[in-house]
């Protein structure tokens, strides 16, 4: 049996990020969410971020911690949905 794919781990950071940041207004960390979803490392959360962040659904100011964030959808031209 196969595990997750890369896609669907993109899609269980996105929608932990969605959640977490619903209900404790604010970013939670690479660990925090390397934990919650399974998926693998703090180095493996920052690639998924760095896919999301192409795709245009997640930002963050360079090496400032606390600065992640959910893109705003006028803020994006053309974002392609994550759950496709």
């Amino acid at each position: 049996m196969a595990g997750p794919t890369k896609s669907q781990d993109v899609v269980a950071v996105y929608d932990y990020l969605v959640g977490y940041i619903a209900e404790y207004q604010r970013p939670p960390t690479l660990e925090q969410i390397a934990k919650a979803t399974g998926c693998g490392t703090a180095s493996t959360i920052r690639r998924h971020l760095i896919r999301l962040r192409k795709r245009g659904l997640v930002s963050w100011k360079w090496r400032a911690q606390g600065t992640l964030r959910l893109c705003d959808e006028d803020e994006v031209e053309e974002k392609e949905s994550i759950h496709q």
